[in-house]
């Protein structure tokens, strides 16, 4: 987000932070919120084109006087993501001590099946990262959850054998059915 789009917003609305409500222009009835995901937005229009905020974003910025990064999430306190009043916000910073899943099994041999289920009543926070949307843990979690799972050895997990592969079975096919077709004619598989 740059200072210009951030400027414009300020110019184009109002926040209360004591009521959480939003005010176009100068207007005095609170502006109307799109739901996108389970966060209020608020769509502006910037010459041809829509653009959508998330408004726990713009109240915090409006507040405090910075647009919070795009791993950081939001926090409702009493649970109901209609209130906006700024004591009802708490901003979840991405930090070190939180991961995936897939990251915890891999950093820790485990295997993701049992590590999930494990984790399944646990509480997770959903953040966007690289226009993905991933579901992360607290990593203190993970450990009291999952410290009686045995680590994965690499060595003694069987591998699939090298012999059957793709072209393999069209080969077994044509065996059977008297067609044996020659090198060049593999390479179309």
């Amino acid at each position: 987000m740059d200072h210009k789009e951030l400027c414009k917003i300020k110019e184009i609305v109002r926040y209360s932070a004591k009521s959480g409500n939003f005010y176009r222009g100068g207007s005095d009835s609170p502006a109307k919120f799109a739901n996108k995901n389970k966060h209020a937005t608020i769509s502006f229009r910037r010459g041809e084109i829509n653009c959508t905020y998330p408004a726990w974003k713009i109240a915090i910025y409006m507040s405090h006087g910075y647009w919070p990064d795009d791993g950081d999430t939001c926090e409702y306190v009493d649970g109901n993501i209609k209130n906006l009043s700024l004591s009802n916000l708490r901003v979840i910073h991405f930090g070190d001590d939180e991961t995936t899943v897939m990251d915890y099994c891999i950093d820790n041999q485990l295997e993701y099946r049992y590590v999930s289920l494990k984790m399944r009543k646990e509480k997770r926070i959903r953040r966007n990262v690289g226009g993905m949307s991933y579901w992360f843990y607290k990593k203190a979690d993970f450990a009291r959850q999952c410290k009686d799972l045995k680590q994965i050895n690499f060595e003694q997990v069987k591998k699939p054998s090298i012999g059957r592969r793709k072209n393999q079975h069209f080969r077994d096919f044509l065996k059977t059915h008297m067609i044996v077709p020659k090198r060049w004619e593999m390479t179309l598989c």
